[in-house]
């Protein structure tokens, strides 16, 4: 393996990658270069448009933080790759860290399918063919449904039932099923937290008094 120092400012991100890495990982990456120093090459070709630069293959969160902590070059990896095999190499080699964007990844396996049938990337990228035909069908949606979609689950979380449990003496006990027993058994939550904060502002205004 051949391995060469480029410039930080020669090297070049794609425009394809669909990777996405948690910012509890990517500062954990930060913090081992700061330790350790330059980690895994970079991967990257010459770039295909803007002579004198390469375009990074694998390795865009390492350049970040190398570009952040001011280094002037990176160890660098380069290969001879056309888009189409480019697009297949970043893929595969960041499917090992982080997670794919869904839509940008649907993207992705779009336009290597103008190249490729199904079947073949099934053979050559991480996902069987069912799974590749899934994330294509995100491209059909329209592109607030993601959000919708986590606003949808955040909103489920904050509604999610709680189970308490407490300890009543027998009267305490008939006094609270005697003011719940009219209400349906899907409002009782709902019903006793009125009751608890009525109590709470009675005996507030009892204390001012």
């Amino acid at each position: 393996m051949n391995i060469q120092k480029i410039p930080i400012d020669k090297l070049i991100p794609n425009d394809w990658n669909p990777n996405h890495i948690k910012k509890a990982v990517m500062d954990k990456l930060r913090r081992y270069i700061k330790a350790q120093g330059s980690v895994l090459p970079i991967v990257a070709r010459v770039h295909p448009k803007k002579k004198g630069y390469y375009q990074i293959i694998d390795g865009e969160h390492r350049h970040l933080i190398y570009k952040e902590f001011g280094y002037a070059d990176a160890d660098c990896v380069v290969i001879e790759a056309t888009d189409d095999q480019a697009k297949i190499l970043t893929v595969n080699l960041n499917w090992m860290r982080g997670q794919a964007k869904p839509r940008e990844y649907a993207k992705l396996i779009h336009d290597l399918s103008q190249l490729h049938s199904i079947d073949d990337l099934a053979l050559i990228l991480p996902d069987d063919k069912p799974a590749l035909l899934d994330k294509l069908e995100l491209l059909k949606l329209p592109d607030e449904f993601g959000a919708d979609l986590k606003a949808k689950a955040q909103q489920d979380e904050k509604d999610k039932l709680q189970t308490i449990s407490f300890q009543v003496t027998d009267e305490q006990k008939a006094v609270i099923e005697a003011s719940l027993s009219t209400v349906d058994s899907r409002h009782k939550g709902k019903a006793l937290t009125d009751l608890v904060k009525a109590g709470s502002e009675a005996i507030k205004g009892s204390l001012k008094s």
